[in-house]
């Protein structure tokens, strides 16, 4: 290998960029032009660098379309084996064989050797557009890289490449599908940066699956396999991911007072007999058992307003006020409302129920049904003697039509095409009106449900119409609006008109123009960039 070219390679796998660019930067070959590229990819300018990658592929296609080209024979072999005697013939065409088999193994080699160096231009560039977010069609990119590391042998980029799909995962919130390919992945023989990196990807799964003391033992793996491999911006990514740990990652509401709370104590949260509303999932779970309302809105706020309220009850005129935006509960709006109810009954049965009282509505666990009810009642009696004798008719007349009400009839699919009422009229799906899904995690023998006991509510430490947005800007990327509304699950559409209004408010910042706009969130203090660079793929 061409010193120079070792030098930089060597450098760059230090974290050392300007030191590569005082090797390469004023060279113009294939090898040169990839490493200039990864080392402006180090500095941060990743537009240079994903040119600069593209430079570096072309010119090792050119390579390898020379390796392709049919091969002649040499014009000294042909002269001698014209001018042999008959009896040196057979002597002479055995040396051409000989000479053409070598030739032959030669270009093959070339022509592995520019396409495993082709197929690790297109991984730094998809690493560039990991980290820049751009992450429509990265999926197939990575796998036609890792299909050609795993064809010519090169193991380390072909690990390098499963970890990159799996951070796509973990981005794109498949957590899953990260999951299985971060648990398939061999570490045998992977030098320290990866193994820092598998273990971030592992904390960082455990961070969104609400584990944080395996989160934390990830972290630990990995903050001793960056210090071992010597880069900076490597321990600074686990140092900036041990912060996130530790700040909260919850408010919990109960019993009329709000407090924040930190991973570990949602953890233990979740192995209390509670019923969790929780707001950063958009699921209510008890247990293993989780009812999952991400999709259904709606039925989302209804249960979080009767979940503030437990074991009290929520006025009708409260939740049509809190739901439909309604200023009246009248004869519609409670229509509706009992249309919803229904549906929202039929979704929580496995956890809990709903009551009609003469006052509004109330949240039952399946514990104490009956104790509630009988209480509720009685309450509900005293409460109907003092009012007038007209409100009293009408609640008692919305108590009656709930309790007798057909819960099949109101999720119907006439009732559901004149009641429905959904947060996104412009993006109505069959799959959104169906029944929302109920699953559970646990024994596969028996059942794994336990009664909840209480009613506690969880909401994101700061609530903002646009929290999600904020949150996937928090790392100090610069996200573009296709890779947000993909990260997200909306239409991008709806996700620019989102932006357009944080970064009237200044809490978003806007970089470029048109189709080269990125977002960003303004922080107190810069984040090294997450680009790492694997030592066989320097050694390119």
């Amino acid at each position: 290998m061409d010193p120079s070219i070792e030098a930089a390679a060597r450098a760059l796998a230090a974290g050392d960029p300007l030191s590569a660019l005082n090797y390469v930067a004023l060279r113009d070959d294939a090898p040169a032009l990839a490493l200039r590229g990864i080392a402006m990819a180090q500095i941060g300018d990743m537009e240079r660098a994903r040119s600069l990658v593209r430079r570096a592929a072309r010119a090792f296609g050119a390579k390898a379309a020379a390796a392709k080209a049919p091969l002649a024979k040499a014009p000294a072999a042909e002269a001698a084996l014209a001018e042999a005697p008959v009896a040196q013939a057979p002597i002479a065409q055995a040396s051409v064989k000989q000479a053409s088999v070598v030739q032959a193994s030669v270009a093959q080699t070339r022509f592995a050797q520019t396409a495993i160096a082709q197929a690790r231009c297109r991984l730094v560039e998809a690493e560039i557009a990991l980290a820049t977010r751009k992450l429509a069609g990265l999926d197939k990119t990575l796998d036609d890289a890792q299909a050609v590391f795993d064809t010519y042998g090169d193991h380390a980029n072909a690990l390098y490449a499963r970890l990159l799909q799996a951070r796509r995962n973990l981005l794109t919130g498949d957590i899953e599908q990260a999951e299985a390919s971060v648990l398939a992945i061999d570490l045998a023989r992977a030098p320290p940066s990866m193994r820092a990196v598998h273990a971030l990807l592992l904390a960082g799964i455990a961070l969104r699956q609400m584990r944080a003391k395996a989160a934390r033992l990830a972290l630990s793996r990995a903050a001793q396999a960056a210090q071992r491999s010597g880069i900076a911006p490597l321990t600074a990514e686990v140092a900036e991911l041990k912060r996130t740990l530790d700040a909260p990652a919850a408010c919990l509401l109960a019993n009329g007072g709000a407090r924040p709370l930190l991973l570990d104590d949602v953890e233990a949260l979740l192995k209390t007999p509670t019923l969790l509303i929780d707001g950063c999932r958009h699921v209510v779970q008890c247990g293993s058992t989780i009812v999952a309302l991400a999709r259904r809105p709606m039925l989302f706020t209804l249960v979080r307003a009767l979940g503030e309220a437990w074991p009290g009850e929520v006025a009708r005129g409260a939740l049509v006020k809190r739901v439909f935006g309604g200023k009246t509960a009248d004869e519609s709006y409670r229509a509706r409302l009992r249309v919803e109810i229904g549906r929202l009954r039929i979704a929580l049965r496995p956890l809990a129920d709903i009551r009609a009282t003469t006052g509004g509505y109330a949240l039952t666990l399946l514990w104490d049904h009956g104790v509630n009810r009988e209480a509720s009642h009685d309450a509900s009696q005293g409460t109907t003697q003092g009012t007038t004798q007209g409100t009293t008719q009408d609640a008692t007349q919305d108590a009656t039509q709930d309790a007798t009400q057909d819960a099949t009839r109101d999720t119907s699919q006439g009732t559901t095409q004149d009641l429905s009422h959904d947060a996104n009229p412009g993006e109505k799906h069959a799959a959104d009106r169906r029944v929302p899904s109920c699953r559970r995690h646990g024994s596969p023998t028996g059942d794994s449900r336990q009664a909840a006991q209480s009613v506690v509510v969880l909401t994101q430490p700061v609530e903002t119409p646009s929290a999600g947005i904020l949150a996937l800007l928090a790392d100090g990327e610069a996200w573009s609006s296709s890779a947000l509304a993909l990260a997200m699950g909306v239409s991008q559409r709806t996700l620019q008109r989102a932006l357009d209004v944080l970064a009237a408010q200044g809490r978003v910042r806007p970089l470029g123009r048109g189709r080269a706009r990125r977002w960003t969130a303004p922080r107190y203090a810069d984040i090294t960039t997450n680009f790492l660079l694997t030592e066989a793929l320097a050694a390119a």
